[in-house]
């Protein structure tokens, strides 16, 4: 999965970033401003996931943050991502899965919102390699791009998966 989402824009910043703060909105985060200009989205009650973890259902809290850039043509860029740090804190290997899942439905929703708008220019996906992770009970797996040869495996946020050869 994705570990940010960069969303290209078209038009006056300002008017960008503002509708960029409704779409978060309507999506029920509290959207609050940072000292260098972009957002914090916070879904959820902190209290309830601290006591009760991954199984604090709904009020799961999670924590996004929005960064804006220009880009070389002048295009305002928005920038979604996630820490997956604070969500294995509170709610260990479900917690993860629980933000990363809601981070994947928030982004999908963020950029059917701007396309809506007319102003979406494109979007990019990029995935970091932390957020890709691999089968834990095989020691045969290994990351990175298959070696010269046939590839066997699955392809996953370009990160390609391989086995090792058998030995001879």
């Amino acid at each position: 999965m994705a570990s940010n989402h960069d969303y290209f824009l078209a038009g006056d910043h300002e008017s960008g970033k503002a509708l960029v703060a409704d779409a978060l909105t309507q999506l029920g985060f509290e959207v609050a401003t940072t000292p260098n200009g972009g957002f914090t989205a916070k879904r959820g009650s902190f209290a309830k996931t601290m006591w009760l973890g991954a199984m604090a259902g709904k009020n799961f809290h999670v924590t996004f943050i929005v960064e804006f850039f220009t880009d070389a043509q002048g295009a305002l860029v928005a920038r979604l991502s996630r820490s997956l740090g604070s969500s294995m804190v509170k709610g260990g290997a479900i917690g993860v899965a629980k933000t990363e899942t809601m981070f994947g439905e928030t982004a999908s929703a963020l950029r059917q919102a701007l396309s809506a708008s007319g102003r979406l220019l494109g979007h990019v996906a990029v995935a970091s390699r932390l957020s890709v992770r691999a089968p834990l009970r095989s020691p045969l797996v290994r990351w990175g791009p298959a070696p010269v040869g046939p590839r066997t495996g699955a392809t996953r946020c370009g990160t390609t998966w391989w086995r090792r050869p058998a030995r001879r």
